[in-house]
């Protein structure tokens, strides 16, 4: 979904019992697999699946923000550092 400019997670849900579905399900990046999922079991996962996603999508945006500050003040520090070098004062 991303290739085509969507930001949503995918998660799969098949009755396929091998592996290679679901290895190929998350290299195309999907963010969870759930196999042959059963009526009840499967809700519990399914629910399980989606609280995962929505947690990793909040984890990620507080990681950006971190990353923004941590650039941000990089460039205070810089030019702080500069205009320190080209001061006269002492």
């Amino acid at each position: 979904m991303n290739e085509q400019g969507v930001d949503a997670d995918g998660i799969v849900m098949s009755g396929e019992v091998g592996i290679e579905a679901a290895i190929g399900a998350l290299k195309r990046d999907a963010c969870d697999y759930l196999r042959n999922p059963t009526a009840l079991n499967g809700l519990e996962e399914l629910m399980n699946a989606v609280s995962n996603a929505l947690e990793r999508r909040r984890l990620a945006s507080v990681n950006r923000a971190i990353g923004q500050k941590l650039e941000n003040a990089g460039r205070m520090h810089c030019y702080l550092s500069t205009a320190r070098r080209t001061s006269s004062i002492p």
